[in-house]
């Protein structure tokens, strides 16, 4: 394997990203037959180019309804390189990608993703874009703990009065003392938050469908280590993440209990890799794409 170091490398993923996202019109090579495609750009205004700035597949459909822009199942060239090497910096980007597509994009909520906020840019440009040294992983560890906390970043930025449990329900540190009191830190993951919080029928603080999916039954719930609790509360799911079972999401094939890792809106290849999460697009529309690997 030939090492490549310093500039010439952070130069080499810039262009890989480049011709990536511009590759010659009406090439179109994909495994995923069209009945199965899983629309990527969900959102108006679906491009080309676009679409391969997302890590999708642009290829034209033949059947009704069936979307132009597409999850391809397979390892894709975007998820082998580096958004952030190619975009160190506002000032210094070579390949902008959106990182807050949705409407209402603003400073804390971009760099809640991890994103760099730019917004001493032309107006066709997004703000939000994919880049800088700050992972959600770094965010948690200069914040171990509520008394420990170098930076807090906003984990819940969407939310005017978070509560302690949309705080942890997401793997969040939740630290009333401190602004923001939900922040990225701590050691708990939401998985781990989850079974802690539903350690049984009886005393489950923190319920999360772990069968999100139609048709669920004990055994099909218990098969995915979570646990069956009949309940006569209206829109209560039955089938809970909780327990103590370990959680068991090794690959998209071999993921029981699948926790959602970007419940924001709009999650992409990029955000959900850069969150150290499992990418597994599905015609369900049901189940997140976006899941915690095993803890």
């Amino acid at each position: 394997m030939v090492m490549v170091h310093g500039k010439f490398w952070h130069r080499l993923v810039a262009l890989t990203l480049l011709s990536h996202c511009n590759l010659t019109k009406g090439q179109c090579a994909s495994s995923v037959a069209e009945s199965d495609r899983v629309d990527c750009h969900p959102e108006p205004g679906a491009t080309e180019a676009k679409c391969r700035c997302k890590g999708c597949r642009w290829c034209k459909a033949t059947m009704p309804g069936k979307p132009y822009c597409f999850h391809e199942m397979e390892q894709d060239v975007l998820a082998l390189v580096s958004l952030r090497a190619s975009c160190p910096s506002c000032s210094s980007c070579m390949e902008r990608v959106d990182c807050h597509p949705e409407p209402g994009a603003d400073s804390e909520g971009c760099v809640s993703r991890g994103c760099l906020w730019c917004p001493d840019t032309p107006k066709s440009d997004p703000w939000c874009i994919y880049g800088g040294v700050n992972t959600i992983d770094s965010y948690r560890t200069s914040c171990k703990s509520c008394d420990g906390c170098s930076k807090s970043v906003n984990c819940l930025p969407g939310l005017l009065n978070p509560t302690e449990s949309q705080c942890n329900g997401k793997g969040c540190q939740w630290c009333p003392a401190l602004t923001p009191k939900c922040s990225f830190g701590g050691l708990k993951t939401a998985p781990v938050q989850h079974r802690e919080n539903c350690l049984n029928c009886t005393s489950c603080s923190m319920p999360y469908d772990c069968h999100p999916e139609p048709g669920a039954t004990q055994a099909e719930c218990e098969s995915r280590q979570c646990i069956w609790c009949v309940s006569q509360i209206p829109g209560r799911p039955w089938c809970l993440y909780g327990g103590t079972h370990a959680t068991i999401c090794t690959t998209c094939a071999n993921c029981n209990t699948k926790i959602d890792c970007h419940p924001e809106p709009h999650a992409t290849k990029f955000s959900c890799e850069d969150r150290g999460c499992k990418w597994c697009p599905t015609a369900r529309y049901e189940v997140p794409f976006c899941l915690y690997p095993s803890v």
